[in-house]
């Protein structure tokens, strides 16, 4: 009889304390809520506003414009990279310049983007591409190069 009521007793003292325990933890979001960011109100006052948007978009503004609808287009980026660099342009070039798909490490294309970040221009001397029947479509003068076929 004892061990039942002594049962009911500790039951009611963890409720007691869970129920203190969320007190206090929302006595503390309302002293603080002030300071916590709300999603939608943050992304209002930040988007477009960050970084990649504001000086990596306007790189791409041209390309977008050039191929506004889904292309598959071959994606070159600057000789030497290491592969930490490359892909985080690769990834930029895919994302900023969307709904344009970029494929890499592709021979069989009919159009390449040269994305040249450190010399701006291809080597029309010894250019690949260019020694074998290629064309610059398109120079963005900003590293962006688009050749065809």
């Amino acid at each position: 009889m004892y061990s039942h009521l002594l049962k009911y007793l500790q039951n009611g003292l963890l409720l007691l304390l869970i129920s203190f325990m969320a007190w206090q933890q929302w006595k503390t979001f309302q002293k603080y809520k002030e300071g916590f960011h709300n999603p939608v109100a943050y992304t209002k006052k930040y988007y477009e506003k960050d970084y990649m948007t504001t000086v990596l978009a306007t790189r791409y503004e041209g390309l977008r414009k050039m191929f506004p609808h889904t292309s598959h287009i071959c994606y070159i980026g600057e000789p030497g990279d290491d592969f930490p660099t490359w892909s985080a342009n690769y990834s930029f070039t895919q994302y900023l310049a969307s709904p344009s798909v970029f494929i890499k490490d592709k021979i069989d294309c009919d159009t390449i983007v040269y994305n040249l970040h450190w010399s701006i221009h291809i080597n029309t001397k010894n250019n690949y591409h260019l020694n074998n029947g290629w064309h610059i479509v398109k120079d963005f003068n900003n590293g962006l190069i688009v050749l065809a076929r």
